[in-house]
């Protein structure tokens, strides 16, 4: 019944990267006097390795063939770059400018290569200073979100790594912002171990991917040490003041569990006096869920920035903003560009981040 399910969008996907690729095809060509025998070939087999990437990623054989769907992912971000550059190619066709060149065949794979640095130097400590009330400023936050543990070399190890960062900040208070988790309940959950190490109040709220995947991640993480936010809040004295911090589950939680739902100014609701209001959501797009109750800052992911240039543009079809801050009906929005990756391990014209805030 699944496959059933799979094979209508599958007939489409497949459909329009079959057309995108023949356009990347035919943009490379220019500027040769003849096309090489291996190239149509390629592409063909390039066009059906990322379909075939992403229902392995889903499939029982996940872990042996993890080269073959890396191999996809990997062309999948390749195949992004080669997209833009070939519209840039159709740009300097139309200006009439002669292209005796195919440069593509040298700036694609050049470009594809520099991505993949992520890998080598892992996620950046990003520090933001933000304006707030006196009592916030001795207080440092960290958060991290996107880390997609599970995912192809989104492992315990590399986990382990962004964990020591964690703690070399010495931060006050964690927060993860969803998509923590995206693999298997039962292979994935023992992976986050290295979580457990942060010692300082720590705070996690649901992505769309751990419901994606199934399992009960809101326990696992309650193992580990960390408070869940449920549309639910603490108050934290601190200094001569209170900090409210708050969180949602995913925004779209109900496709998913028709009893459950993402409910911000429930969240937000409290019978207290505080001085500062914090809301986790997944979404930067939750901030318009927020009606009857203040908010100052809201803390989100999901949109890994765009990851691959020019996603972000898409992104923004979608979502009041990619990446960094924004404010919307009286509400700072930040937008974590992510800690770890989603599909290609590649970034470009975006960042891997373990951000800090404190304030000033």
């Amino acid at each position: 019944m699944r496959i059933r399910r799979l094979i209508l969008p599958l007939t489409i996907i497949v459909s329009i990267l079959g057309i995108l690729h023949w356009f990347i095809y035919q943009m490379t060509i220019q500027g040769l006097t003849e096309v090489p025998g291996w190239l149509p070939i390629f592409m063909i087999v390039a066009w059906l390795m990322i379909p075939s990437a992403l229902l392995l990623s889903i499939s029982p054989l996940h872990e042996k063939v993890l080269p073959l769907i890396m191999l996809g992912y990997v062309w999948l971000g390749t195949f992004g770059i080669a997209f833009f550059f070939a519209c840039v190619q159709v740009v300097l066709l139309l200006m009439g400018l002669t292209v005796t060149f195919p440069w593509m065949f040298v700036v694609v794979p050049l470009i594809a290569l520099w991505s993949l640095r992520i890998n080598i130097f892992g996620p950046q400590i990003i520090k933001h200073k933000l304006k707030g009330p006196e009592f916030m400023r001795s207080l440092r936050m960290v958060q991290i979100s996107d880390l997609h543990i599970g995912n192809t070399i989104l492992r315990e190890k590399w986990l382990s790594r962004v964990t020591e960062k964690i703690l070399s900040l010495k931060p006050d208070i964690v927060v993860v912002t969803g998509d923590l988790a995206d693999g298997a309940f039962e292979k994935t959950a023992p992976m986050l171990a290295p979580l457990s190490k942060i010692q300082c109040p720590k705070f996690y709220i649901t992505g769309n991917h751990e419901y994606i995947r199934g399992g009960d991640w809101e326990g696992q993480l309650s193992k580990l040490g960390f408070e869940v936010l449920h549309n639910s809040n603490v108050v934290f004295p601190h200094a001569d003041g209170k900090l409210l911090l708050a969180g949602v589950p995913d925004l779209h939680v109900k496709r998913f569990i028709r009893e459950r739902e993402s409910l911000p100014d429930v969240a937000l609701k409290t019978s207290q006096e505080v001085d500062y209001r914090i809301l986790l959501a997944h979404e930067p797009s939750s901030v318009f869920g927020v009606k009857s109750e203040k908010c100052d800052l809201l803390l989100s992911g999901h949109t890994h920035g765009g990851q691959i240039f020019p996603f972000g543009i898409f992104v923004r079809l979608q979502q009041p903003l990619s990446a960094g801050f924004k404010m919307i009906n009286g509400i700072l929005v930040f937008a974590h560009q992510g800690t770890g990756f989603w599909g290609p391990p590649m970034r470009w014209f975006t960042r891997s981040e373990i951000v800090e805030f404190s304030w000033e």
